[in-house]
């Protein structure tokens, strides 16, 4: 992570002109498989694919288990840790909430009262509940990997599809 002295993170995206950043980690390769606590001003879902980690979130510590998916707000601390010493799989997804608002009625339905919600610090979405979620984010994974000449538009069509499904999953 590269942090400046508030604890914002600069992200480092493939392409700094398509802000969307899709990584798997594993928590052994931070020191003490703990994450520095850090925010952003990006949105961000951590998919837990094994493990059961725990996550620090603007002060509430959420368990976490296989196949679930925690959201976290827009400019909220936050880190994943392991309090047992065992590691964790997991994708991070972190994206700029500008590529979800490329028309003033998403951005004004779907983005703008998210980011301003202050109820609304992380959500943790169950297993069972966040199918969709996991699909789009494996195929937007598979993409970025790929990197064929047309990714950022394959990959943005598959946000676009999480985000749908992340805004019906959160009512």
């Amino acid at each position: 992570l590269t942090l400046l002295s508030d604890q914002s993170e600069i992200l480092h995206y493939d392409d700094p002109s398509f802000p969307l950043y899709l990584r798997r980690n594993t928590l052994s390769l931070y020191p003490f498989k703990r994450v520095l606590c850090h925010w952003h001003q990006e949105f961000e879902f951590f998919y837990v694919e094994k493990g059961n980690p725990k996550y620090y979130v603007n002060g509430v510590t959420v368990k976490l288990h296989e196949g679930e998916i925690i959201f976290i707000n827009s400019r909220y601390p936050h880190y994943g840790y392991s309090d047992d010493g065992d590691d964790s799989t997991y994708l991070c997804l972190v994206f700029q909430p500008s590529l979800l608002a490329n028309c003033r009625l998403l951005e004004e339905q779907y983005v703008i009262p998210l980011r301003q919600d202050p109820t609304l610090p992380y959500l943790v979405f169950p297993s069972k509940s966040c199918l969709l979620l996991k699909e789009e984010m494996l195929r937007m994974f598979a993409l970025l990997g790929k990197k064929k000449p047309s990714y950022p538009l394959q990959v943005l069509a598959h946000l676009y599809s999480f985000w749908a499904d992340f805004s019906a999953l959160k009512g």
